[in-house]
């Protein structure tokens, strides 16, 4: 039996795209390991009225997954990720 993998949605809020192209990289190379895990990045300029109205004002850079603000102000390590990611798929 197939077991259908759990879809994880990240948005890496950044002022600098360059900054958000590398913690995307980051997440995927996590993502990779955890295989039983679909994961989406999304990256989201940090002044973006949708993101203040949605979140407040953030510093850059901040993690959501799944809608959930699990960063801010600091890059997370391949480490953090893993638990943010890990995290989203605990039912409690």
């Amino acid at each position: 039996m197939n077991k259908e993998k759990e879809l994880i949605v990240v948005e890496v809020f950044v002022d600098k795209l360059e900054e958000g192209e590398a913690i995307v990289n980051t997440i995927v190379k996590v993502a990779e390991k955890l295989r039983e895990l679909t994961v989406k990045t999304i990256i989201k300029d940090i002044f973006d009225d949708e993101v203040i109205s949605r979140y407040g004002i953030l510093v850059s850079p901040s993690i959501a997954v799944n809608g959930v603000l699990m960063a801010v102000g600091y890059r997370p390590s391949e480490g953090d990720f893993k638990d943010m990611l890990l995290r989203a798929t605990m039912r409690i």
